[in-house]
């Protein structure tokens, strides 16, 4: 009787074991369309939200505190400079991963939390008015993580999304984008007038901190890991796409 149950109990075992796995599978950014659209919007948000601030917000408020054009134009040339890194950021990336967690989501993950440690820290500058030497450094580093987080969720999307339907997650993305610099700009400027800017930047922070979420809950292709400490392996599809050197990622 006992090896009978046994024998039928396989059946079962494995038919479960399938359906997990294929749950699995539905839930990665290869398999699953919405999820796709939504995990990149999410995080084209949380480039919007420190952007809306250094590039609109911060500028206002310096000059309704009467800092000069000189002193607003030296914050916006300082945070507008690591833009220009991108086409050094991009090669490292397409060369460099920790293959087991995906092909870009150690690069996403990375960028990201570096986004919310650049920006929480410019927070806790105390009187950035007084100090814009630090401000303006506080202000380099949020646009180079963003710029760096730009370029990873790029790489991203382009090794994800179908050519189909690349377009349509492209004006998703950018729509996404503005939505979250506006509303981190409206949102702010009213914080600023009413609890301080050290209290606005970090309040706003934590809307950055959730989208963290999205990249870390997330897997890019069925099998891989959610952290380096998870179980999980290289997805063999992802590993087709290893760049042999910087020449050839150049010339192509």
């Amino acid at each position: 009787m006992r090896q009978v149950l046994r024998i039928n109990q396989l059946p079962i075992k494995k038919q479960y074991m399938h359906q997990a796995a294929k749950g699995s599978a539905a839930g990665t950014l290869q398999n699953n369309k919405a999820l796709r659209y939504s995990s990149f919007c999410a995080l084209y948000i949380a480039q919007g939200i420190p952007e809306g601030m250094t590039y609109f917000g911060i500028p206002a408020w310096m000059a309704a505190n009467g800092k000069t054009p000189m002193e607003i134009g030296a914050f916006l040339g300082i945070v507008g400079i690591p833009w220009s890194f991108k086409v050094l950021i991009a090669p490292l990336m397409d060369r460099y991963t920790f293959w087991p967690m995906g092909r870009r989501r150690p690069w996403v993950l990375a960028g990201q939390l570096g986004l919310i440690i650049s920006f929480l820290a410019m927070a806790f500058i105390d009187e950035p008015l007084s100090h814009l030497g630090i401000f303006g450094i506080a202000g380099f580093f949020v646009s180079f993580f963003g710029a760096f987080q730009d370029v990873a969720t790029d790489g991203m999307a382009i090794d994800l999304v179908p050519i189909s339907e690349q377009a349509r997650a492209n004006g998703l993305m950018w729509g996404a984008k503005i939505a979250g610099t506006a509303a981190s700009l409206s949102i702010g400027t009213q914080l600023i007038n009413t609890r301080g800017f050290n209290t606005a930047i970090a309040m706003l922070s934590i809307g950055v901190v959730a989208i963290m979420l999205v990249p870390l809950l997330v897997r890019e292709r069925p099998g891989e890991r959610l952290l380096p400490w998870t179980r999980g392996q290289t997805s063999p599809e992802a590993l087709q796409l290893e760049a042999p050197g910087f020449i050839a990622i150049i010339v192509k």
